[in-house]
């Protein structure tokens, strides 16, 4: 049985390095006092731990700088060196009124998709900023969702689906005003949970050429997937 990680936290991401320790990078904690459904319930969490296979303990690493860069939900992350993990998309904070295409709700709180990379290099704490995905995404557990072959990276990732909002959008002002959703809180395209009306996005990351190409786009049936 796995000891608590020293951080409570949850929609986190995993990474194995140099196949000793298991990395989570990211991810949201409830306030103290708080409930689902109040507004901005979550606090997001900076800390990274390191889980030692060996000795079986989790540890907080302390000597990160510009950890707060880290404050994401549902990043990806993997190892791209034999001391750096590169961690990719998510979502990040955003304050109310500044929303745009890229705004998502995540339990009535307000968060933004984000086409950041960091490179975050484990021997020295140090992060430094890497190529821009080409459109803002974010992963789920990292489950199936990243492969590594022959120098580059598959990301399977999840984006709104614009282009059914812009349908829909259009549809609902065709029937009036008061068929709009009110806000994009009521916005289902928008809720960060309903994951069947996102769109389906895979990069492919090229380790010698440190840059990012979009390979496909696709969009959940209500069978299968396509």
């Amino acid at each position: 049985m796995l000891p608590n990680f020293e951080k409570a936290r949850q929609s986190f991401s995993v990474c194995q390095f140099n196949e000793k320790y298991i990395f989570i990078i990211g991810g949201k904690c409830l306030k103290p006092n708080a409930r689902v459904g109040d507004k901005y319930p979550f606090s997001f969490v900076q800390e990274v731990e390191a889980f030692d296979i060996e000795k079986n303990i989790w540890k907080t690493i302390n000597y990160i700088t510009d950890n707060e860069k880290l404050r994401i939900i549902h990043p990806g992350a993997i190892q791209v060196t034999s001391k750096k993990i590169m961690i990719f998309g998510g979502m990040i904070e955003q304050d109310e009124g500044e929303e745009d295409e890229n705004t998502m709700v995540d339990n009535g709180q307000l968060v933004k998709l984000t086409d950041q990379t960091y490179f975050l290099d484990v021997t020295m704490g140090i992060i430094k900023r890497g190529p821009e995905l080409n459109s803002a995404s974010y992963y789920i557990n990292n489950g199936g969702s990243l492969l590594s072959m022959e120098n580059k990276l598959f990301a399977l990732g999840f984006r709104i689906n614009h282009e059914q909002s812009k349908a829909a959008t259009s549809g609902l002002a065709a029937e009036g005003d008061s068929a709009k959703p009110s806000s994009i809180l009521s916005d289902p395209l928008r809720d960060a949970s309903n994951i069947i009306n996102h769109k389906k996005i895979l990069h492919c990351y090229n380790l010698a050429e440190q840059e990012f190409t979009e390979i496909h786009e696709g969009v959940f049936t209500a069978g299968a997937r396509k």
